[in-house]
């Protein structure tokens, strides 16, 4: 279980496969574009991409995986335009030792 935080007040839980599978969702690259999301608000997809040099294809299927897990989430913009949204600032990891993970 991942608990995420905005301000210091639990808003979510976040779930990723496996650990190894959170880590690489939360790659320098991606919580650089997370950066961007949040000090930007870009207006659409198409608009991060430009900002972040990166392909469209490849930031809409990160932030497609990055809204399953909880992390963000694509809302309606003008027309057709989804708009990323962070929905969390800090991810927190908690790890049962003696669990079956």
């Amino acid at each position: 279980m991942v608990r995420t935080h905005r301000g210091g007040v639990a808003e979510q839980e976040v779930q990723f496969a496996s650990i190894e599978a959170g880590a690489k969702l939360l790659s320098a690259k991606n919580r650089a574009l997370l950066r961007i999301i949040a000090e930007c608000h870009p207006k659409s997809v198409t608009e991060l991409a430009v900002m972040t040099g990166r392909a469209e294809q490849n930031v809409l299927r990160t932030l497609k995986k990055l809204e399953t897990a909880g992390v963000v989430r694509l809302d309606k913009g003008e027309g057709r335009a989804r708009r990323p949204v962070l929905t969390a600032r800090k991810v927190h990891f908690e790890i049962d030792l003696l669990g079956s993970d």
